[in-house]
């Protein structure tokens, strides 16, 4: 069944033609800024329209209310001023097709809720260019009535704070977001947007990091009350600001760390080429977070310093022309393995684990796939070797994947399975350092 998947948002608007699982075809196009649903109607046909072909069904995930057919904006700068759109009506007039329309919020969280390794109920909270989120409690999303459950980046965190676009002053996303942090900006920051301030935050700018800063620590607070509220197992923290900064999440860890709810987990999802933490998660288990970036985004990745300087070290080490073999780069506290060998298929390959030291694996040369799975999930393993800080495991529930290219590096924390060495379409021959760090150098 072809359906034919469109995504509104504040910054641009997506659309793919989806058959079965995979993404055949995919086109996007800036949110026009304008206050009339003709603009909106206008971009949207042309967005959709060569991808119309053999689909059968549209679905939509969209900022904002979605009631009735009705897309409504708490917050109407972040659709360029548009209040109101009768979305529903509108897609099925251009497509002449069923059509199914949900906020994008509650469709992420229904979407991570689904790929748990536990049925926890749970809360998702994506953080861009404003702040949404989504609810799951006893394994049912929660829209509320009116379609409004799970806007908690309208709940108020500072009465004196700046205000909203909703006509709240203080809510988290006026402070959170990224259109939040760019708009407290003042001097040289001014009229940057929040990319470029993440980017000063992590070359060390003190305005740009005070601002990143306090947006963790409101989105750390958020998180505490959402706990409150719904004693939730789970928080998924999402969205260009929230999973793809990795200064920011480490801020927002640090921040609620402190009240012991807040740790990790990795999750699936289309891969960036900028460094990014695919996900974390609040909760009392202790789990860690998966990142996954590319060697030329590594000055702006926002990684913490020491998994930069390992990474900094190795490259100058020139794996690439090394023989295989292990290299000291800081003593025992640092150091690098390099690697030649052919890949296999999975299922000949056990997953490792580590308790003691950091794995930044990073691949020189050809292509390879490696299964991971989260920290904590159910896995039937060997002995522990604590010597060498390893334990194999042939079973790890609810196994993903990911594929690296030249370049790339994937960074493991303690305690995540994961199974590198796997081949893709084919086994071939890989190079490849991996870099271990020792765990503890990150809370010294």
């Amino acid at each position: 069944m072809t359906t034919l998947a469109i995504d509104i948002g504040g910054t641009k608007l997506a659309a793919a033609r989806v058959e079965g699982r995979s993404i055949t075809a995919r086109r996007e196009c800036a949110t026009p800024a304008s206050q009339t649903p003709q603009a909106l109607q206008e971009a949207l046909r042309t967005l959709i329209a060569p991808l119309r072909a053999q689909a059968v069904r549209v679905a939509v995930a969209s900022t904002g209310i979605i009631h009735e057919g009705v897309l409504t904006s708490i917050n109407p700068s972040n659709l360029g001023g548009l209040a109101q759109f009768p979305l529903v009506a509108s897609l099925s007039a251009m497509t002449d097709l069923p059509v199914t329309a949900i906020n994008d919020a509650q469709a992420a969280a229904w979407a991570e809720f689904c790929v748990l390794p536990d049925n926890d109920d749970m809360v998702f909270l994506t953080v861009s260019t404003g702040v949404g989120g989504g609810v799951v409690l006893n394994g049912k999303l929660q829209t509320g009535r009116g379609g409004l459950a799970g806007h908690l980046g309208h709940t108020q965190t500072d009465p004196a704070g700046p205000l909203c676009g909703c006509g709240r002053r203080g809510c988290v996303e006026a402070i959170a977001s990224g259109r939040g942090i760019a708009a407290a900006a003042h001097g040289e920051l001014a009229g940057l947007d929040a990319k470029a301030i993440f980017a000063r935050a992590a070359q060390g700018d003190p305005q740009a990091r005070q601002l990143v800063a306090h947006s963790a620590r409101t989105l750390a607070a958020l998180i505490a009350d959402v706990k409150a509220v719904t004693d939730c197992q789970t928080v998924v923290v999402g969205g260009s600001v929230g999973a793809g900064r990795r200064v920011f999440t480490a801020g927002c860890r640090i921040s609620v760390s402190a009240a012991g709810c807040l740790s990790g987990r990795a999750s699936g999802g289309a891969l960036s080429p900028r460094c990014r933490a695919v996900g974390c998660r609040a909760c009392g288990s202790g789990r860690h977070v998966m990142i996954l970036g590319e060697l030329p985004s590594l000055a702006s990745s926002g990684l913490p310093a020491h998994l930069q300087h390992a990474i900094t070290l190795a490259l100058t080490a020139r794996p690439q022309e090394k023989a295989p073999g292990h290299y000291a780069l800081q003593g025992e506290e640092i150091f690098m393995n390099v690697m030649q060998f052919a890949t296999q298929w999975p299922e000949q390959k056990q997953a490792e684990l580590h308790e003691a030291y950091i794995d930044i694996q990073l691949l020189l040369a050809g292509e390879e796939r490696i299964l991971f799975g989260v920290a904590g999930a159910a896995r039937e393993c060997g002995e522990w070797h604590s010597s060498e800080d390893y334990q194999l495991c042939s079973r790890i529930e609810g196994e993903q994947s990911l594929v690296l290219q030249p370049g790339m590096f994937v960074v493991f924390m303690p305690g995540e399975p994961h199974k590198p060495g796997c081949a893709v379409a084919s086994t071939g021959e890989i190079k490849k350092a991996v870099m271990k760090v020792r765990a503890s150098l990150l809370t010294a």
